[in-house]
């Protein structure tokens, strides 16, 4: 169903010439994404937007950079802020997942490119038209909006703060997050005044409360390399197998307990998928380590703590190193609050929706636990333009149609929580 925007909605600031200028600028996540964050961080300067930027270096050592932009009056106490209206903020990411193969249309008979921004068809390609430079640049155009209309006399100001987060390595574990939660000193105040808002990722323009977890789990084996030709090596590979077979079970067990699902979710279990690997060694020379590695979705409302025990402990009882790493735990905001219903009856939806799939909700939403970080967020919906399907394919694109609708649905949020 359309959603039905503000009487000032659909001004001339347009998310297209953004949403293109992101795309040109490559940010795939194993590089950095400092120059996607330095076009936002223009743009959101340029709509009245005071910018954190922090910096920090991934694993290899690369710079990423995140922005927590707040428009409008500060939320501290005194300073005459209400109590009863929080602002609102809206959450997305730079970073984006490689296009090696891309298969796009080009312009002028050319070849298409993942970072030339190519219009066909009533449709913008580019790798992350989707997911999610197309939904980000919606969201800057449409605080532009605000912005604009505020500094005409008899503009209507902002009267509550309205943040916009953008992290880097959300496509990888959501690194990009994590820093934000646990470092940026503007998350604090962000934190403390627990806004209702928006995570940004495409959803076709319909409201998700929940979506499950990311959960890596890994038995590492270790061998003797040698030449295949000799008895002197010790297969690492042959050590997993005895450890596989017990795991088996376990991974049944996902699939069938109904103490392990939850029904709101298709599918409804955590989705243990088990990948296998040597390194690809060649085959002349024996494999000298291997892994058997368990990528988990948590799911909201069951408890797989024991489920990860019994993996560490199949892993310790066949003499396996193991690796534990949980990306982010599950994200659910209760379907039947303030926040959600208000959203669903502006765009005409029964309720609130699930997805399989994870966001940096997961850590936004995570409990901010006193002397800890945590994301402490309760109030989050996952809603934004493009559809899922078109998120990481080899051409992928946002309909102009759902651009635009998701600026003007973004401007009729931030409106009604942030003016007035």
């Amino acid at each position: 169903m359309p959603v039905a925007p503000s009487p000032v909605a659909q001004s001339p600031a347009d998310p297209l010439p953004l949403a293109r200028e992101l795309i040109a600028a490559a940010s795939v996540s194993r590089d950095s994404n400092a120059a996607a964050a330095a076009v936002c961080e223009a743009a959101l300067a340029a709509a009245g937007f005071a910018v954190e930027r922090t910096v920090y270096r991934d694993a290899r050592g690369v710079e990423k950079v995140n922005l927590l932009a707040r428009l409008g009056p500060a939320p501290v106490p005194g300073a005459g802020e209400r109590p009863d209206r929080p602002g609102f903020v809206w959450l997305g990411h730079t970073d984006v997942v490689p296009a090696a193969e891309w298969t796009g249309p080009g312009t002028g008979g050319r070849p298409g490119a993942p970072f030339e921004p190519t219009v066909t068809d009533d449709r913008l390609y580019g790798r992350g038209a989707c997911d999610m430079k197309g939904p980000v640049a919606a969201a800057i155009a449409a605080a532009a909006r605000l912005h604009a209309d505020s500094q005409r006399p008899g503009g209507a100001p902002l009267t509550a703060p309205l943040w916009i987060g953008l992290t880097a390595d959300e496509e990888i574990g959501f690194e990009g997050a994590k820093e934000l939660v646990a470092r940026s000193a503007a998350y604090l105040e962000l934190r403390a005044a627990n806004p209702p808002g928006i995570i940004g990722e495409p959803t076709s323009l319909t409201a998700v409360h929940a979506h499950k977890g990311s959960h890596l789990l890994t038995a590492i084996a270790r061998g003797v390399a040698a030449h295949s030709s000799t008895a002197a090596g010790v297969n690492a590979n042959l050590r997993l197998i005895p450890f596989l077979a017990d795991l088996l079970p376990l991974i049944r067990r996902t699939e069938t307990d109904p103490a392990l699902q939850n029904p709101a979710f298709d599918p409804p279990g955590l989705s243990w998928n088990l990948t296998l690997s040597d390194g690809e060694t060649v085959l002349n020379v024996t494999p000298e380590r291997a892994t058997a590695t368990i990528y988990s979705r948590p799911v909201p409302g069951v408890d797989d703590g024991p489920l990860v025990a019994e993996f560490l402990a199949l892993a310790a009882k066949h003499g396996l190193e193991t690796i534990d790493d949980r990306h982010a735990g599950p994200f659910h905001t209760d379907p039947d609050a303030a926040f959600p219903t208000a959203v669903c009856e502006l765009l005409g939806q029964s309720a609130p929706r699930t997805v399989c799939y994870g966001t940096d909700g997961g850590v936004f939403a995570s409990p901010a636990v006193p002397g800890q970080s945590g994301g402490g967020l309760t109030n989050l919906l996952v809603l934004g333009p493009g559809s899922i399907a078109q998120a990481h394919t080899v051409a992928e694109f946002i309909s102009l149609d759902q651009l635009r609708r998701g600026c003007d649905l973004y401007e009729t949020l931030f409106r009604r929580y942030c003016v007035g």
